[in-house]
């Protein structure tokens, strides 16, 4: 992918993951207001402004800092750099290029040292698809560390829709899930563990459709978790691919979990119905205490 040709700066990007970026040049207008007279005699790539920094940016974050040389013009140079992405899908690149204008004099005879001028491209939008991102492969150790089975639960529900019931959530299976009637006005799934297991970590995934039909099913945008009685607030995350982490304050032997859904977002055509693929405990000392989380 390359720039627009009129841009002040033009960048270019070529790859996956990592991917190539670089630095293809500079308008008409900034090129030879910017070039130093004396560069013009040089030769042998003595062209164009003298960069004195680049600073490559990907999703609005610094990437990299890049220094130039002043004394000299850039000619070939190219400021390459490469990026690795942790997630797949679309990301924007750009580019900030501190040049150093030449000493210049006006139409009364003034002159002017030697100065900075800030020149930035437009954002370049890349598409990466060999990414893994690390909550992709948490789903995927996720079924080793999950305590649920251990704990012999027993699943109860306020609605369930046809085959979709209370157990689907805690099988062991993301592809089925617990699916509340779209008329319960309060979504509840109730897990009684027959054998309480000590854990700090409740894991929520979003009710599931098939592959062909993604974001079928309504979102649950927050869920009341009750841990033996006690209530916690977790947010989800918007992208049903990926689970609610409610990390406790301190491991605690759980005897019972309510999960409540008071909010949810409505699936494709409108669809009320919603619940949980799965709700799985974990023991982990690696995650910090806290009252919600998304991942």
């Amino acid at each position: 992918a390359i720039e627009d040709l009129e841009s002040d700066v033009r960048i270019a990007a070529s790859g996956d993951n990592p991917m190539g970026m670089w630095l293809v040049g500079f308008s008409r207008r900034w090129s030879e207001e910017l070039a130093w007279p004396e560069d013009a005699n040089k030769g042998g790539g003595g062209s164009g402004p003298r960069v004195s920094r680049l600073i490559w940016t990907v999703d609005g974050v610094e990437a990299a800092r890049l220094e130039g040389d002043e004394a000299r013009a850039t000619g070939a140079e190219r400021f390459e750099f490469q990026s690795h992405f942790a997630e797949p899908g679309s990301h924007r690149i750009q580019a900030t290029v501190h040049v150093l204008r030449p000493p210049r004099r006006d139409s009364s005879g003034r002159t002017y040292p030697a100065s900075l001028k800030v020149l930035t491209s437009p954002e370049l939008e890349v598409n990466v698809d060999n990414a893994v991102a690390e909550w992709m492969l948490d789903n995927a150790r996720d079924p080793s560390r999950n305590l649920m089975g251990a704990g012999l639960p027993v699943a109860s529900a306020s609605s369930e829709r046809g085959n979709s019931g209370a157990a689907n959530a805690i099988d062991g299976h993301q592809a089925r899930s617990w699916i509340a009637r779209g008329d319960d006005p309060t979504p509840t799934l109730t897990l009684t563990l027959q054998e309480p297991q000590e854990a700090n970590v409740i894991l929520v995934g979003h009710a599931r459709g098939n592959p062909v039909e993604p974001g079928r099913w309504a979102r649950a945008l927050e869920v009341d978790v009750h841990v033996n009685g006690e209530r916690y607030r977790l947010r989800m995350h918007s992208d049903e691919r990926r689970k609610g982490v409610l990390v406790l304050p301190r491991p605690t032997r759980v005897r019972e979990l309510r999960l409540v859904v008071p909010f949810a977002a409505p699936g494709q055509g409108g669809e009320a119905s919603t619940g949980f693929a799965e709700v799985e405990l974990q023991l982990r000392r690696d995650l910090k205490p806290k009252r919600e989380g998304r991942r």
